[in-house]
């Protein structure tokens, strides 16, 4: 007779089983392990990821479960492997189907990667028009990003869009200098904007002529046209620009260039000039400047009567407002400046809302039956300052106009 336990195979079988659980168990737990690992290599494709996500999900379900079979674990293992290779499969079978698209969007990634460096310069109070620009773009750029390449719901991205997306914020970035340039310069001094003829429409060639070629004066300190005899309309110019001549029985225009230069480029030595007349419907002047500041900035510009007599009216529209905002000139408490008279010139000031970010228009008109002062170049800044216009005056010529700058 055997005296051992006759239960001894049963018992070595149940330990095999098992040893077999406890293996197949320990292998799904490694492999769902890396579940963290594997689901980040598809963060840019959500669909993708999400299947994947749910493929982990399921198997954790049936390792977590208290009633295990080595069978339902084995089932459960093969069931993740083979989405994860079929995970991986779609990842490249999408890239291969939409490589502009991922070629794009990781180039925005890319560019994406520098912002806090590019942000971090621009802690300035001077730049804050500028920083919340550039943090338009980034965001959009990053909303793409936050959206992937394949989501799970709404619309797929376009490469286009997301190539105009990384452009606008390179564009940005590529201009940021001359952007802070114009902010500084803004926020501390003046952008002077010297009138040209050129941005003059005119809509009738009763006023459009050009000023005597011999005349150096631009601005007078009585009426234009005199006040005795015969004398009694004004000239039919529309602008005037300060000349120098030389001396002599035969003076010529002296200009910055030398002799022996290019005489095709000379500029004159004098950039004072002066729009006289701005009559009829339709005659507009147009300023455009690039402007880098806050929404709210400030125009001055010089402006005197060229007759006594004239009843003045001037408006403007900035950009593609239409509403035509008036300037005024007198006492009233939001008056632009002070009355236009012919002996004296005065600086207007005029608060501008709504100046866009970059390129700005601003056209001049005047009012039914009204008639505009000459108005003189224009001064544009984002700081409220406060202008003390200095004139010198020799006999009836203005020679000096001295802007001095306090700030308020």
């Amino acid at each position: 007779m055997n005296g051992g336990d006759t239960n001894a195979g049963n018992g070595g079988g149940m330990d095999n089983a098992a040893q077999q659980l406890a293996a197949v168990r320990t292998a799904l737990t490694t492999l769902i392990n890396s579940r963290t690992q594997n689901t980040e290599l598809y963060v840019d494709y959500t669909k993708i990821q999400d299947t994947l996500v749910k493929a982990y999900d399921a198997a954790k379900i049936v390792l977590d479960n208290t009633v295990l079979t080595t069978q339902n674990i084995n089932q459960a293992k093969t069931t993740l492997e083979t989405a994860i290779n079929v995970t991986d499969k779609a990842r490249t079978d999408f890239n291969a189907a939409n490589s502009p698209l991922v070629t794009a969007y990781n180039a925005l990634k890319e560019t994406l990667k520098n912002e806090e460096t590019v942000l971090g310069g621009l802690t300035d109070s001077n730049f804050v028009t500028i920083k919340t620009n550039l943090t338009v773009l980034y965001q959009s750029g990053k909303d793409f990003v936050k959206a992937t390449l394949d989501p799970v719901s709404g619309n797929a991205p376009q490469s286009a869009d997301i190539t105009k997306a990384d452009k606008d914020i390179t564009d940005a970035v590529s201009k940021l200098e001359t952007w802070k340039t114009n902010a500084t310069v803004l926020a501390t001094n003046f952008l002077k904007k010297v009138l040209v003829k050129a941005n003059l429409t005119n809509s009738s060639t009763d006023n459009n002529q050009e000023q005597p070629g011999n005349y150096s004066f631009v601005g007078y300190s009585v009426d234009v046209t005199g006040t005795s005899g015969q004398e009694t309309t004004i000239p039919n110019w529309d602008f005037a620009q300060r000349a120098i001549f030389t001396s002599g029985n035969q003076p010529a225009k002296v200009t910055a260039t030398t002799t022996g230069e290019d005489q095709s480029t000379a500029k004159p030595l004098s950039d004072v000039s002066w729009i006289y007349s701005l009559a009829d419907t339709g005659t507009k002047y147009t300023l455009e400047f690039t402007y880098y500041g806050p929404s709210t900035g400030w125009l001055y510009f010089p402006y005197k009567l060229a007759k006594a007599a004239d009843d003045v009216g001037l408006q403007y529209k900035l950009n593609s407002n239409e509403t035509l905002a008036p300037i005024t000139f007198g006492d009233q408490a939001n008056a632009s400046g002070p009355a236009a008279t012919v002996d004296n010139i005065n600086v207007a000031k005029v608060r501008l809302t709504g100046l866009a970010f970059g390129k700005n228009t601003i056209e001049f008109s005047v009012p039914m039956g009204k008639v505009a002062p000459m108005i003189r170049n224009m001064y544009l800044t984002s700081l409220m300052l406060k202008l003390i216009n200095k004139i010198l005056k020799t006999a009836s010529l203005v020679i000096v106009l001295q802007l001095k700058i306090i700030e308020q």
